[in-house]
């Protein structure tokens, strides 16, 4: 049997933290599928540089 995929989403940390430190605490919690919440507090891509808008994107 195979189990299906289980992701996370970063909203919940959207008032605590910036969008990276997020998806590191998920990925530290072993979720290997993460849904960006793309929009200010937590990251602003319109503000972001074309650099760190690539860093997400990987």
């Amino acid at each position: 049997m195979t189990l299906p995929v289980l992701g996370a989403h970063t909203f919940g940390f959207a008032w605590d933290c910036v969008a990276e430190d997020a998806i590191e605490r998920l990925a530290a919690a072993g979720y290997r599928t993460i849904q960006l919440m793309a929009t200010p507090p937590h990251f602003d891509p319109w503000v972001q540089d074309a650099r760190a808008r690539g860093e997400f994107a990987r």
